[in-house]
């Protein structure tokens, strides 16, 4: 852009070459996997890990949820992806639901701030 608009006269990144990256592959976790992150003490991580298995939501999207975000009475967790700007609506499972309420109490964490408590 400067170039264009005559700011400078060269870009200094020319000489410079592009890293070329391979994107990786994608992978199922093992059963054996899955059973060690359950078998995780209770904690921040544990849910982080949980929750992000069970949505599909992006780490950064697990972090900022709030507790506003989980209807407890519909099972579902709505939010707005970090990444996309779009809203989603997530059905949850009982399983993450029960463990979601277990981590509140245990958080004591009664107010709207981030699940990190």
């Amino acid at each position: 852009m400067a170039v264009q608009e005559r700011v400078i006269t060269v870009n200094p990144m020319d000489s410079f070459k592009k890293l070329k990256t391979a994107e990786t592959e994608k992978r199922v976790l093992s059963a054996d996997e899955i059973r060690i992150i359950f078998g995780m003490p209770f904690g921040f991580d544990r849910m982080v890990i949980i929750i992000g298995l069970l949505t599909g939501l992006r780490l950064m999207d697990v972090i900022s949820l709030k507790w506003s975000d989980i209807d407890y009475n519909n099972s579902t967790l709505s939010t707005i992806q970090r990444k996309t700007g779009r809203r989603v609506s997530i059905p949850l499972p009982v399983f993450l639901v029960n463990e979601l309420i277990e981590f509140k109490k245990l958080s004591d964490n009664n107010g709207d701030s981030a699940l990190s408590g």
